[in-house]
């Protein structure tokens, strides 16, 4: 019994990580756009950038290629 809680709480932990991951990408984004461009740059940046995406390995991989080949390069 306390095996398959265990299992379960395991589960529960992996979910919530992940979540939080996404929250810091977005976080780390918006962050990064925000003190490197301005004006109409920085808004039309921001304008594609409203929602944390659901990021899958490959999704990014093509997010961080956004700001250039050195940094998926990188990544």
């Amino acid at each position: 019994m306390e095996i398959e809680i265990q299992e379960d709480l395991h589960k529960y932990m992996c979910i919530r990580l992940a979540g939080y991951l996404e929250q810091l990408m977005f976080e780390a984004v918006t962050g990064y756009i925000a003190s490197a461009s301005g004006g109409p740059a920085g808004s039309f940046a921001m304008s594609w950038f409203k929602k944390s995406p659901n990021l899958t390995p490959d999704a990014l991989v093509a997010l961080i290629g956004r700001f250039g080949e050195s940094w998926k390069a990188d990544l």
